[in-house]
């Protein structure tokens, strides 16, 4: 029962590494990026690269696959994503194809391959990276086995998450950071550099991503891009939530879509139903939704919002509402 406790909060710790980093690019640029995954493969193959040819140990990797990461990050943010600011399908689609590309140069080993020559750490096998023998050797305490390793893991996630906390908001750079996800363009005329915010951001997030590739040694890299892309889609299917201003059908006590059924609407009360659970991804384009048919609506002095279809509000998005 313990070592089943300790391997689900371990998978889930790395899980909550990947999709924070992936939340906090979304939420500030509102990009969906489909390389994610290989941003945590990344990670994993430089902890591995470095053990080889570094000799650097499992601790000094995890600041190394950081830096690695985070500066591909920046790299993907300014070649590619600065360009497309604002089309996020183009950007889905974008950041797919680097995905492609990165998952080929590790299978193919840069194209050493083609010429014959292999590099010990590359290729599509599994890799492994050497763990301090200190941390998988399980030991008990008060009848309880503890395995040092997952211990280590939900560790780092949780020390992660208050760093990013902290950053986030105590600090003038996450004030920053916050103040774009509200609104780029206020932000912008406030004197914000948004494009040296947002890189940063990023950056900041695949660093997460590369983290999560380390903690994640042993695992075959394809099920890693396979997660984040998952998550990925989820975020993008849900990005965008359906909504409808609605109206009284006659006689009846049910309510419609207005562009659907003719129904009555009131001249003082604009009813507006949100179809899709809100949270951080979705909170943002919802508050401007929100605005924009409330300002299209002449003589409405009151908003009601039916929420019949909403089964979970996250603290961001309740912060958008209120």
């Amino acid at each position: 029962m313990t070592e089943t406790l300790f391997i689900g909060l371990s998978l889930s710790s790395i899980l909550l590494l990947i999709a924070l980093g992936l939340s906090i690019t979304y939420g500030a640029m509102g990009v969906i990026n489909m390389a994610h995954g290989e941003l945590v493969m990344i990670g994993a193959y430089t902890a591995v690269l470095s053990g080889i040819y570094l000799n650097l140990n499992f601790f000094l990797a995890l600041p190394l696959a950081f830096a690695v990461s985070a500066l591909v990050g920046m790299a993907l943010e300014k070649l590619v994503i600065r360009k497309l600011y604002g089309r996020i399908i183009d950007t889905l689609l974008a950041t797919w194809g680097v995905a492609i590309v990165l998952q080929q140069l590790i299978r193919l080993e840069f194209g050493l391959s083609f010429f014959g020559v292999h590099v010990d750490g590359l290729g599509p096998g599994l890799q492994n990276m050497n763990v301090p023998s200190f941390l998988t050797q399980p030991f008990e305490i008060g009848g309880v086995a503890i395995q040092p390793y997952r211990s280590f893991i939900i560790i780092v996630t949780a020390l992660l998450t208050l760093l990013t906390w902290f950053l986030m908001y105590r600090t003038s750079m996450g004030t920053q950071v916050r103040a774009i996800m509200r609104n780029p363009q206020i932000a912008a005329a406030c004197g914000i550099d948004v494009r040296r915010v947002s890189a940063f951001t990023f950056a900041y997030g695949s660093g997460l991503a590369g983290i999560a590739g380390v903690l994640l040694a042993g695992v075959e890299i394809g099920v890693i891009a396979g997660v984040g892309a998952a998550l990925a889609l989820h975020l993008w299917r849900t990005s965008q939530p359906h909504m409808a201003e609605l109206g009284q059908m006659p006689g009846t006590e049910h309510f419609r879509n207005v562009r659907r059924h003719p129904v009555i609407t009131s001249p003082r009360v604009l009813s507006i139903r949100v179809d899709e659970s809100l949270y951080f991804a979705n909170a943002r384009r919802t508050e401007d939704a929100i605005y924009d048919m409330a300002l299209h609506c002449d003589g409405r002095r009151h908003v009601v919002l039916i929420c019949s279809a909403i089964n979970h509000i996250d603290a961001s998005a309740l912060d958008s509402l209120e």
